[in-house]
């Protein structure tokens, strides 16, 4: 079976996002912050598009950022957590891994 939750498995999406100049996504790349953000502000879009009362087939997000370490606090990983919070936080989709 496949990522469609007929497994008994939840669908996963992992971001790998790299940080770019000032905390951005490198060029080229900004679509998808974009795109996350129009759908999760879109009038047309339900609530949380993403939340399922299945536990089988609610998406579970993860996200890694990646930077160099003369980056600040921040700016390092800005857009995997940018990415994750919109994901998680307006479109419905769980965590991967909860925080203790």
């Amino acid at each position: 079976d496949g990522p469609d939750g007929k497994d008994g498995q939840p669908p996963v999406l992992l971001l790998v996002l790299p940080t770019w100049t000032g905390g951005a996504l490198p060029p080229g790349s900004e679509t998808l912050l974009r795109s996350l953000d129009e759908i999760s502000t879109d009038w047309r879009v339900a609530p949380e598009p993403l939340r399922s009362s299945d536990p089988n087939r609610q998406l579970r997000v993860g996200a890694f950022g990646m930077g160099s370490s003369a980056y600040d606090a921040s700016t390092v990983g800005r857009p995997a957590r940018e990415a994750f919070a919109t994901l998680v936080g307006k479109l419905g989709a769980r965590p991967l891994v909860s925080k203790a």
